[in-house]
Order: structure tokens, then C-alpha cells, then sequence
């Protein structure tokens, strides 16, 4: 049976999706709430005073003494080896910041990135080499992928960044985490820049004089508050396979003030993820998908987002199930920093076989770039710990490695040294 035509032509239910398509977000909100109040499936958020709020979702502590609620100051930070206290602090808070890097090490990995953009750059657009103290050179036409988030479009491939993310003292941290666990694999992930945006001496596009002062909004990005997980998937399922906690994580290659644009997270959100399911509907089989989540702008919880300031060489860790979000660069520097974590080998692979799967762990992206794999391991001066970390030797093959069993802080450490000196 054919549609009803209507006076202007259209058949009845392609006008019924024209209307639709037309309604603003908070009208579908509202009709969809409404469908689900008549089923019977509606799911009331419980209200809570501000004081229970701040004992559900508690700042992340500053530190020298600060007040916690100065968003500025800059937060506590934990030693590699403090395992019980950066355990501690992810039950409470669901993130920590450790220091992981020294300033050498964080200077020569924010001149490897900058160095690995400009090489990935379209020669035939680029007018200049990227320079960290040079705003001039900053212009969209110089960077790898100028419209992507971060500016780049692939994950970090250099032989710097294997070092970083394979770093004895994020090793330490992650077999923490794990308790004790040694068969790791790193993240194979990405570079991440935010530009100034405010009173920069840039270029005169026109006369081509220098001009100070310049104002750049259209670089002014920021993500809101979101997960990189389905909240109702966590629970109704991840957990039932028996799934390791899975960790985020990213090393400040420069300072990161609040005014460059930092991390930010709603402490505590994490242990909160529970209720906020139980409160939230999800929508049918779709519900479950596996992709990122946004809450409604409306959720009382984002109203205790806090943003964490990290210094130079400190890592911030973050549990998967924890709601975070960035602010935006509204400074004349540049944000510099590197996406780095690790996850148990056995559980990474058992997420390949099932719909969970990781995007970035190594067999994922040496499927994807099987030419840069065959570079890495080829030319790379890789350890067997770090080609067992990234993926290209097996955990189970310990009866080939060749290099003698010690801790990640002697010869670890050696390794990642004699790295950064081969290519600062």
C-alpha cells in the first residue's frame, strides 16, 4: 500500500521523517522520555544536595598546601614505585598523577613530536618547520592532519615514542596496577597538540609583516565530558566476561597549566558508574553498543568536572569507567603531550575475540600498518622486553629471550636512555 501524498507533494511518511529531522535535541529528548514514561521504563535520576555530591565526587588534592578547589594549582603527584599510594588514590579519586619522566627526557620527546609532524606534513602545502617557541610556523597548512583533534592522524611511530611508551618507570607503574603482572602490552597511540590560541605573534597572511597579539579561537578546541566506554556495556557485560580494569593515560611532554588546556575529570566518577547506570535508560540492543559515551549537558555530575594541571614529565591515570573531558588552550603556548597505558597481554587478546575490541593495542594497529611494523622491528633498537611490550615477540616464548632477567630500572632504563640520546 502506497504512502498518502500531502499538499506539497511529499509521501506521508517522508514528511513524518522531514518533521522529525527538524526537531531540536531537547524535543527528542522530551518525546522520547514521555514514550518511555508511558512503557513503564523511565528511570528517575535520584536528586542529591551538594554535600552528598561533593562526598560522591571529591577533588583530586593540590599540591604544596593549595586549596583543592583552586582549579590552577597544580595537584599531588606519586613515585613509580608508590604502589600502594597510586592505588589508593585510584579508588577514591579514579585517576593519579605520577611523576614518570625526566625534563631531558619530556624536552626531547616534545622535540621528537614536533620534528614527527613536520615530517609527516603535505610537502606541498607546508611553508615551515614547526617550532615550539615560533607561533609563526603553528598554521594549519604545517601540521600532518590540521582538521583531526590532535592534529595528526595516525598513532606515534617513532623510535622515541616506543621508548616513552615503554618507559621502565610506566612499566613500574602498570605492573603495580596489575599486581605484578609482567606480560604487558602498550598502547600503540597517539601524540596529542593543542595550540595557543591567545596573544600570539603570528603572520600577517595579507602583507606578510609579523603581528603581536593575535588571537586564534578556531584552535580553541575542547572535549566535553564524556567516557571512551558505554557505561551500560561496562556493567551489563564486561564485567560478566571477567575483564581486567582497564586504565587511560598521557604524559605532559611540557607544562600543562589549566590556561593550555589540561585533562579534566569528575573525580570519583568511576566508583559512582553503578548508580549513574541504574539511573540512566539505555536504549535497547543499541544501548549496549561498544562506543564512547556523552551525558547530557544536564547531568548534575558534570557540574563537578575538575581539571588537573600536570607538570612537565608527570603522567595522569585514569580508570576507563572514569568521566573526563579537556578544557580548551587559552593561552600563547602550546599543549604537548603523549597518550600512553598498558593492559594486561592475555586480556587485550581475549577482547580481540569478543566485540570489546581495543583499538590501540599492538596486534590492532600492526593489522593496520603492517609496513610500519616490519620498519619498527627491522630498524628499531627495541629490547626484547620492549618488543614484547608492543607487541612483536610473545609473552609465552621466554625460553628465546636473550637479554638477562633484571628489573625495569637498570637496564630498562638503559634502554630508553640510550634512545633518547640516539634521537634528541
Amino acid at each position: 500500500m502506497s504512502d498518502t501524498s500531502t499538499p506539497d507533494g511529499l509521501p506521508g511518511s517522508q514528511l513524518c521523517k522531514a518533521s522529525r529531522a527538524n526537531l531540536t535535541d531537547e524535543e527528542r529528548a522530551r518525546r522520547k522520555e514521555a514514550a518511555m514514561r508511558a512503557a513503564g521504563t523511565w528511570r528517575e535520576e535520584t536528586s542529591r544536595s551538594d554535600a552528598e555530591m561533593r562526598v560522591l565526587f571529591p577533588r583530586y588534592p593540590a599540591a604544596d598546601g593549595s586549596d583543592d578547589d583552586d582549579v590552577s594549582a597544580w595537584r599531588i603527584s606519586y613515585a613509580p614505585s608508590d604502589t600502594a599510594g597510586i592505588a589508593a588514590a585510584l579508588e577514591v579519586y579514579g585517576m593519579v598523577v605520577v611523576d614518570v619522566l625526566t625534563s631531558d627526557e619530556a624536552d626531547a620527546t616534545a622535540a621528537d613530536l614536533l620534528a614527527d609532524a613536520s615530517a609527516q606534513a603535505n610537502p606541498a602545502k607546508a611553508t615551515a618547520a614547526l617550532d615550539f617557541n615560533d607561533p609563526t610556523t603553528w598554521e594549519s597548512r604545517n601540521w600532518p592532519k590540521p582538521k583531526s583533534k590532535f592534529l595528526f592522524g595516525s598513532p606515534a611511530f617513532t623510535q622515541l615514542a616506543f621508548a616513552m611508551r615503554t618507559h621502565p618507570a610506566i612499566y613500574e607503574v602498570f605492573r603495580g596496577l596489575y599486581g605484578g603482572e609482567e606480560k604487558l602490552w602498550a598502547s600503540i597511540d597517539n601524540w596529542g597538540v593543542m595550540r595557543g590560541t591567545r596573544n600570539l605573534r603570528m603572520r600577517n597572511e595579507e602583507t606578510g609583516e609579523v603581528e603581536d597579539g593575535v588571537e586564534r579561537p578556531q584552535w580553541r578546541t575542547s572535549l566535553g565530558p564524556h567516557w571512551d566506554c558505554n557505561p551500560h556495556r561496562i556493567v551489563e557485560i564486561d564485567r560478566a566476561e571477567g575483564h581486567a580494569q582497564r586504565y587511560q593515560g598521557l604524559v605532559a611532554l611540557v607544562d600543562c597549566p589549566i590556561t593550555t588546556g589540561t585533562f579534566a575529570c569528575v573525580p570519583g566518577s568511576s566508583a559512582y558508574l553503578d548508580t549513574w547506570v541504574s539511573e540512566h535508560f539505555r536504549d535497547g540492543k543499541a544501548g549496549l553498543a561498544n562506543r564512547s559515551v556523552r551525558p547530557k549537558a544536564s547531568d548534575p555530575m558534570a557540574a563537578y568536572m575538575q581539571p588537573i594541571p600536570l607538570r612537565k614529565g608527570q603522567m595522569v591515570i585514569w580508570h576507563f569507567e572514569l568521566l573526563h573531558a579537556n578544557v580548551p588552550n587559552t593561552s600563547s603556548n602550546m599543549r604537548l603531550i603523549q597518550f600512553i597505558r598498558m593492559m594486561p597481554a592475555w586480556d587485550a587478546e581475549q577482547r580481540a575475540m569478543s566485540r570489546s575490541k581495543d583499538r590501540h593495542s599492538p596486534p590492532k594497529i600492526w593489522k593496520r600498518y603492517p609496513e610500519i611494523a616490519d620498519h619498527v622491528r627491522t630498524t628499531y633498537s627495541l629490547s626484547s622486553l620492549q618488543l614484547r611490550l608492543t607487541g612483536f615477540l610473545p609473552w609465552s616464548d621466554d625460553d628465546d629471550d636473550d637479554d638477562p632477567p633484571v628489573e625495569p630500572s637498570t637496564a630498562a632504563a638503559a634502554d630508553c636512555c640510550a634512545l633518547n640520546a640516539e634521537t634528541a
